[in-house]
């Protein structure tokens, strides 16, 4: 594939993705391909957040481990992420489909709620390097029209047990170090973390609690022997009791049954090189990740003085920076004036595939006796992908799959799969003219 290719696939090379610039060449741990043949309690199919999360966990517990990873951590979604602690995806609100989760949902929306708590715990216990600030989220507006929509929003997310506080023009602009914006919705719980590092980090812990690690070992199939699966690379196999494909949207025909069973979307980031110093201090002093309403995008500034804006392609233009960049730096020079003639330079542009439902909710697949394949967190990878981690290792340590938050349930046949994401193309594209109109984005 040429680099077009790679975009319009969320394929493009690690080197393109800009939470590796934003480590300072920071080194991480390399580990070893697998050669020759092994036995295991558990393969885990997978490096990314799901697989090191689980793999983590699984260590901890006492049970024996061996994660695969076609190439190196992090490599598919969970280094291409948008980096958001939250409890949910912006703009939107919960799936009403909760409600037909085991318990009335109740099991799914606690790890909901307490998805970045979670994350803080991790990160501060394995001291893991991710730029992570637990500063919350900004809901903003810059029209006073729109606080009646923050009061309804405050109401509804309040009853969902994720408390969220209304800021006047004056806390916002506090918040901000901006005077563009009339009121906010700040959701104090959640911030903001470099996926790239993060996911290493887990990668990591989990080989120091015992779990043993391979990479550049592709998996080439995964077939049943008696009562356990042989899980085969092109030199070596695992012979396990339980397999765990934690591939996500990055499924190959290794597991067939899994390569059709979600709607694939590709959203793309843009970052600027770092602002200096001795302006980024007064950019965003909250540390908030930011929403508007009327900008269908996420922007954040990290702890390097790197911004990043996170949305969906214009259509047939995934591997083109420039509407992105120019989106960006128009919402930044307005937001903040005194950005007006700093120059704001592209330092990387990436894409991702994500797997997606039409009910938002995520499912565990059954393939067979001990094969499970987690898949789809429409948008809400690293907090989903951390709890998965952890509650499946317990459903499996304890053989209590009847007390995961998700039914575990056959992999599906999604029609129509290519149509999807251009519809969401379409539709953002229609949410960025509507932003204009409302003077989100010019």
């Amino acid at each position: 594939m040429d680099d077009r290719a790679l975009y319009r696939t969320g394929r493009i090379g690690l080197e393109h993705v800009g939470w590796l610039k934003a480590m300072d060449g920071a080194s991480l741990p390399r580990y070893p391909s697998l050669e020759g043949d092994l036995s295991t309690d558990v393969a885990v199919v997978g490096g990314g957040l799901l697989g090191t999360s689980l793999a983590l966990h699984l260590a901890e517990r006492g049970v024996g481990v061996v994660l695969l990873e076609a190439r190196q951590i992090g490599f598919g979604a969970s280094g291409r992420n948008a980096g958001h602690v939250a409890t949910h995806v912006e703009g939107m609100r919960l799936p009403p489909g909760i409600k037909r989760l085991p318990e009335g949902g109740a099991r799914y929306m606690e790890l909901v709620r307490s998805g970045p708590a979670a994350v803080d715990q991790i990160v501060r216990r394995f001291d893991i390097a991710c730029n992570y600030t637990a500063n919350g989220h900004l809901i903003l507006t810059n029209r006073g029209d729109d606080l009646r929509h923050l009061e309804t929003e405050q109401r509804y997310w309040d009853s969902q047990g994720i408390t969220m506080v209304l800021l006047d023009a004056a806390a916002t602009e506090a918040a901000m170090g901006s005077l563009r914006f009339k009121a906010a919705l700040h959701q104090r719980s959640g911030g903001r973390i470099n996926p790239y590092a993060y996911t290493n980090g887990l990668a990591s812990a989990a080989a120091s609690v015992g779990a043993r690690i391979f990479t550049h070992s592709a998996v080439t199939s995964v077939r049943q022997r008696g009562e356990r699966w042989v899980v085969a690379t092109g030199s070596g196999n695992v012979l396990a009791h339980r397999v765990i494909a934690c591939t996500n949207a990055y499924v190959t025909e290794a597991i067939p049954a899994m390569t059709r069973a979600f709607y694939p979307g590709i959203p793309a980031i843009v970052s600027f090189k770092p602002v200096a110093a001795s302006l980024a201090d007064a950019l965003v002093p909250s540390g908030a990740t930011l929403s508007q309403l009327g900008l269908p995008a996420a922007v954040q500034k990290d702890v390097t003085g790197r911004f990043y804006f996170a949305s969906i392609p214009p259509l047939g233009r995934a591997a083109r920076s420039e509407p992105f960049a120019r989106t960006l730096g128009t919402w930044l020079r307005k937001t903040f004036p005194q950005l007006a003639s700093v120059p704001l330079e592209v330092e990387a542009y990436w894409s991702g595939r994500t797997a997606n439902t039409l009910d938002a909710l995520p499912r565990i697949h059954g393939i067979g006796p001990g094969f499970l394949a987690p898949i789809a967190c429409n948008g809400l990878g690293i907090t989903t992908c951390t709890q998965f981690g952890r509650v499946l290792a317990e459903a499996i340590h304890r053989d209590r799959y009847d007390e995961l938050p998700t039914r575990v349930t056959p992999p599906g046949r999604y029609p129509l799969r290519s149509l999807y994401d251009p519809a969401v193309g379409l539709m953002v594209s229609g949410m960025r003219l509507r932003g204009r109109m409302r003077g989100a984005l010019d």
